[in-house]
């Protein structure tokens, strides 16, 4: 249990004047296993819970006394190729048209899902020019399941027979990312190829992403923007300056065209139909060398008992202060 008390210097202010937050204090349990957090939830233990799986979200919706809201957010659920270990674009295409990313999906997502494309940026970072965000999003192929291409694809390469025993790394705590590794491995599978599952620790998966990107040969990753902008998704997970231990750029992704788009578009904060319009090639490019799978656009499930008010979720809920305006009724 941890306990957060009230900080009565707190510097915000209601719009009478109030100090926030409302409450004195605030007891945050830490509960592991979803469905037991939803137990919790209904036998009125807990007054919030987070991280809602998939398949409870619609009965928790019509249960008395509980609200149920997902926020959208600015991140992502992928698999992340190491370009050391699939420098060869036609392969990387191939693996990406050989998962069945809408299946893993609605699994852990719902059937309401957001649908992918081969793009970090989804429509709630599309804070300015978005009929061009539109329209560049309706172009973006989304790698759809199909293994008849894929095994074409292998065919072209010439180096399919190199694939056996690659591994990807994995934490096993998140059903989301177990599950997301086990379906590519059993996609692969159906290839005739074999991929070894790397089970790490949540710490250890961390260390990988962002450590020097050159000790695995795929990966289970998310990303999240820090700030309301495509860019956020875009540079520090595909600009080669990010590559560096500490970076973000976890494929160790190079291109010399995107590095360019990336940086132009960064020199020109006020210019937002250019800056749109260098942002979206360098995402065209992206697309076309296929460094990551993505799997998902993740929604955020809160449940909230209705005695609570004030409990607010943002897309960019990491950086809130979800407790500052919560009262209760």
């Amino acid at each position: 249990m941890i306990l957060l008390e009230r900080n009565k210097n707190f510097w915000l202010k209601d719009a009478a004047g109030n100090q926030l937050p409302y409450v004195d204090k605030v007891e945050w349990a830490v509960v592991p296993d979803a469905n037991n957090r939803v137990l919790k939830l209904q036998a009125g233990e807990i007054d919030i819970a987070e991280d809602i799986p998939a398949n409870q979200v619609t009965a928790l919706k019509g249960a008395a006394g509980i609200d149920v809201r997902t926020t959208p957010l600015m991140g992502t659920g992928t698999v992340i190729l190491n370009m050391g270990k699939f420098s060869d674009p036609k392969v990387r295409q191939a693996l990406n048209y050989a998962f069945d990313k809408r299946a893993v999906r609605q699994l852990y997502y719902g059937k309401d899902a957001i649908e992918t494309k081969a793009t970090l940026v989804n429509p709630t970072l599309w804070n300015f020019e978005k009929e061009a965000w539109q329209a560049a999003w309706d172009a973006l192929p989304n790698y759809d399941q199909d293994l008849a291409k894929a095994k074409q694809l292998l065919d072209e390469s010439g180096v399919a027979d190199q694939l056996n025993g690659k591994t990807i790394a994995y934490y096993e705590s998140t059903p989301s990312i177990k599950g997301a590794a086990e379906a590519f491995i059993a996609d692969m599978a159906k290839l005739g190829i074999t991929i070894e599952a790397r089970k790490v620790t949540y710490q250890e998966s961390v260390a990988l992403q962002f450590g020097e990107h050159n000790d695995y040969d795929l990966m289970v990753g998310t990303w999240g923007s820090d700030f309301p902008d495509p860019s956020g998704n875009l540079r520090p997970n595909f600009g080669s300056e990010n590559i560096a231990a500490g970076g973000a750029n976890a494929s160790a992704y190079q291109n010399a065209k995107v590095d360019e788009l990336l940086q132009q578009q960064d020199a020109i904060p006020n210019d937002k139909a250019q800056r749109a319009k260098l942002l979206i090639e360098a995402q065209r490019l992206i697309a076309e060398d296929s460094p990551v799978l993505v799997t998902a656009y993740p929604g955020w499930p809160l449940a909230v008992n209705k005695r609570l008010g004030g409990v607010e979720a943002a897309s960019l809920w990491y950086w809130q202060s979800l407790f500052k305006n919560v009262y209760v009724k």
